[in-house]
């Protein structure tokens, strides 16, 4: 045996070193492969037969009506793995040759162990640049439900990539475009299914989004579940950018309906606003057409140098979706806004409710507010606690609310209602208020003058029409108008405060007052006063104060500026006054023919003296901010005083010319003075012209003037109940 074993191993050891035997080898291998895959290719041909494969596709959608089709040149390949290719792939709508779906180009690979008996698995699905329309009508029916619908044995796949394919989905009530989608899944046989899936997706209302989403599959017990569901997004809508993430545990019952996101976290970040949010909720699910969430809490910040901090949080309990109701039991949003030094708060809180039909509802409304300026006395403002409710309808274009409570810690009552039916657009309502002080409001007014509101000049801003009632309204300046009324109308035109009633300066006062928007603004006044002192009225308008006394006003003024100095220049207009038991302020007409009388200088204004009067009437016109006067009288138990002159209101220089008469003895010679200077310091003369009119010689207007002057202070010295009038001031 071993020399058997030896002669057979050296006859093959010759064998193997002969280049016949190699050469043999070689050509009977190479026929060998060259057979086997001519074999091989036949298969594959075989296997993927278009014919074949058309079968195939029309089982799939049997009895739908449709109809699939795809070109007829049919990629095929071996390695690395058994692999179709169609092109053009078209699935058409039912009963029709209208397109549903196109996939561009679809890769099939099977897996080997397919060649072997092993079942049908793909190994690895590919499509590329699908373009697929799905609709939804109101009864909830999917365009393409019956293509999803288990037909035969079900389709094993261990991988699905999706890549640059386009959806048009169309809901009853609007549609979306969705283009980049990419889907990568593997391990589809396994328990656990990674996966990442991305998009754009774009909205005619709502803008549009793009995003890359990851996670993990798990199907178990007809539950679908993503418990590590992470999603990055940037969404665009009017102009405006942000950045989104999102984290949840999401499982889904497809038999049940049920929908479940557990644990979810979002952030959102918004660049032109430096807007961040941050909101979170334990739980919210969905099942039918019913979504719960439980509660959601979020936290805000925003703003930037020129619009000021932002900073909120918002929280949302018991809240229920349904298609055409929802509820929720208790809303709370608590925020502040800080621009330099002025920091405003607000609250609000209540329940509410929308119906599809009718709109939003909110039946008991809490509202809190403050701002604060440390540069103001008093620093606050704005203080409002207010209870009420509110609603908006359907379409968004009318509101109404009532709330009752407290402004400014005063009682306070509002109603307001917008309708955008048909432009412009309307604001009406009423406002009523026990109290308001208006001081700390004009203290926080821009310091570059007086401008048309902003607010008003916004093309979305309505027109505003408002019944105002206050009780006590207090002034910039201390001053204080009782029982106000007023009707408010205000547009981009114009402001205008009609039907205005109040108590003011001790009396009352009836008229009108406007505001153009112009460059600059152009005001207009229209008071009846009654029974008011005058001294204020007139130191207030006109920044005058000569004239005391109670008595009744007529006032029709307009102006035309952005501040006190451009307004007097361009005042005109007229005032009537008519004032019983006041004074002269500044004036001893007693005095003063005194000192003439014994040829001693007159002298001139002072704030310590007055001449007492029973009646003073006036009448002027206003031109450029001055005021002319003829016929102006003033009358006391002595005195009769009529005068004409002027007031430039710009300069405050005063310019009359006065005659002083016995009250008591009317065809006595008067004396006639002049007062002309500055309201503050006039000075006072004779005028002497007037006086001597008529006389030659200076013996004659010297002999004039001294029996003139000798004849008024004679009654003038008689009279004491004149000197007692001199030391009271009405």
């Amino acid at each position: 045996m071993p020399a058997v074993i030896l002669c057979v191993s050296i006859m093959l050891a010759r064998f193997l070193h002969s280049g016949k035997f190699w050469l043999k080898l070689i050509i009977f291998g190479g026929f060998t492969m060259l057979l086997l895959a001519l074999g091989l290719y036949t298969a594959l041909y075989q296997m993927f037969d278009a014919a074949k494969i058309q079968t195939l596709l029309n089982e799939g959608i049997e009895g739908s009506g449709r109809s699939v089709r795809f070109d007829a040149q049919i990629g095929r390949s071996w390695f690395p793995r058994p692999t179709v290719t169609l092109r053009n792939l078209t699935l058409s709508k039912p009963h029709s040759s209208a397109t549903a779906l196109h996939i561009d180009e679809m890769k099939i690979g099977l897996a080997w162990r397919n060649l072997f008996g092993g079942g049908t698995l793909i190994e690895k699905w590919v499509v590329n640049r699908a373009d697929v329309e799905l609709f939804r009508d109101a009864e909830g029916r999917w365009s393409l439900q019956d293509l999803w619908a288990a037909r035969g044995r079900p389709l094993q796949i261990n991988r699905l990539i999706i890549n640059d394919s386009r959806l048009n989905l169309y809901l009853p009530t609007h549609s979306y475009r969705f283009s980049k989608l990419s889907l990568n899944s593997r391990d589809l046989q396994a328990p656990d299914k990674p996966f990442t899936f991305g998009g754009s997706a774009e909205s005619s209302r709502r803008g549009s989004i793009a995003w890359q989403s990851s996670g993990t599959l798990n199907l178990e017990n007809h539950t679908w579940a993503v418990p590590d569901l992470h999603i990055e997004a940037e969404a665009e809508r009017w102009e405006t950018s942000a950045k989104l993430t999102a984290d949840a545990d999401l499982s889904w019952q497809p038999d049940a309906r049920n929908l479940r996101v557990a644990n979810l976290r979002i952030s959102a970040d918004s660049p032109e606003h430096n807007l961040h949010l941050s909101a979170q909720s334990p739980l919210i699910t969905r099942q039918n057409e019913l979504t719960q969430i439980n509660e959601l809490s979020s936290v805000f910040t925003a703003g930037t140098a020129q619009t000021g901090q932002w900073d909120g949080t918002l929280s949302l309990n018991k809240i229920s979706l349904r298609p055409t109701v929802a509820t929720l039991a208790e809303f709370s949003i608590n925020g502040s806004h800080k621009i330099g030094a002025v920091q405003t708060s607000f609250t609000a809180s209540g329940p509410l409710q929308w119906q599809q039909a009718q709109g939003w509802k909110i039946s008991a409304l809490n509202l809190s507010t403050l701002q604060d300026n440390p540069a103001t006395t008093p620093r606050q403002r704005f203080v409002s606690q207010l209870q009420g409710a509110l609603t908006l309808s359907a379409n968004r274009r009318q509101w109404q609310t009532s709330l009752q409570g407290l402004f400014d810690r005063q009682p306070a009552a509002i109603e307001a209602a917008y309708s955008a039916d048909a432009a412009p657009a309307k604001l009406s309502g009423s406002l009523k208020l026990a109290r308001l002080n208006l001081a700390p409001y004009f203290n926080m007014a821009a310091p570059a003058g007086i401008r048309y509101p902003e607010l008003l000049q916004q093309a979305a801003t309505p027109e505003i029409e408002a019944q105002i009632q206050i009780g006590s309204l207090t002034l910039p300046g201390g001053l204080q108008a009782d029982d106000f009324t007023t009707r408010m109308f205000a547009n981009r035109e114009r402001i205008a405060l009609t039907a205005l009633s109040a108590g003011l300066y001790g009396g009352r006062t009836e008229g009108g007052i406007s505001m153009a928007n112009t460059s600059p603004p152009v005001y207009h006044l229209q008071q009846a006063a009654d029974n008011v002192l005058i001294r204020p009225l007139l130191q207030d308008l006109l920044g005058y104060h000569n004239i005391s006394g109670t008595g009744n006003a007529i006032i029709d003024i307009t102006a035309r500026g952005d501040n006190r100095k451009s307004l007097t220049q361009t005042l005109a207009g007229s005032l009537q006054l008519n004032v019983a038991d006041g004074a002269m302020i500044g004036f001893d007409m007693r005095n003063i023919l005194s000192r003439a009388s014994d040829n001693a200088a007159i002298g001139g204004y002072s704030t310590d003296v007055q001449t007492p009067f029973s009646r003073f009437s006036m009448s002027s016109d206003i031109s450029g901010g001055i005021s002319r006067h003829d016929n102006t009288e003033l009358v006391s138990d002595t005195l009769l005083i009529s005068s004409s002159g002027s007031i430039d209101f710009n300069t405050q220089m005063l310019s009359e010319s006065l005659l002083i008469r016995n009250a008591r003895n009317r065809s006595a010679k008067p004396v006639p003075l002049k007062i002309t200077g500055p309201a503050e310091n006039p000075s006072v003369t004779l005028d002497y012209p007037r006086l001597t009119l008529g006389l030659n010689t200076p013996e004659e207007k010297r002999r004039a003037l001294a029996e003139t002057l000798k004849e008024q202070w004679q009654w003038l010295k008689q009279s004491r109940t004149l000197s007692d009038g001199l030391r009271h001031t009405p």
